[in-house]
């Protein structure tokens, strides 16, 4: 009997590309990073709140958002990373956004402190 997909008594599987990892939410979040430092080198209260708000909150959704994809892609079984791992890669953009929203908190309490 023929049946489709059958050769030599075994079933064959379609030879799928690897799967790379997904640029958008790096780049949403180096997007950010840069936001975040203009916002800060502008300086002044409203920037220092909207920068540390951004910072501190939206930078850690980005980070789990990027990291959801990547655990859905390497869950296929075949999943093949960049040269530096794109894991890394997006943990360390998010430290450094982290990292200025922090710095803008602190703007924010110093100004708060002055009265």
């Amino acid at each position: 009997m023929n049946v489709p997909g059958r050769e030599m008594g075994g079933f064959s599987r379609p030879r799928l590309p690897n799967a790379k990892p997904d640029p958008t939410w790096l780049l949403a979040l180096t997007a950010l990073l840069l936001v975040v430092v203009v916002l800060t080198w502008r300086g002044g209260m409203t920037f220092n709140y909207l920068a540390g708000g951004l910072g501190l909150f939206l930078s850690v959704i980005f980070l789990g958002l990027a990291r959801g994809k990547e655990s859905r892609l390497r869950a296929t079984g075949r999943y093949s990373d960049w040269r530096i791992r794109s894991s890394a890669l997006t943990f360390w953009v998010f430290l450094s956004t982290w990292a200025f929203g922090i710095a803008n908190v602190y703007f924010v309490a110093k100004e708060w402190t002055r009265g």
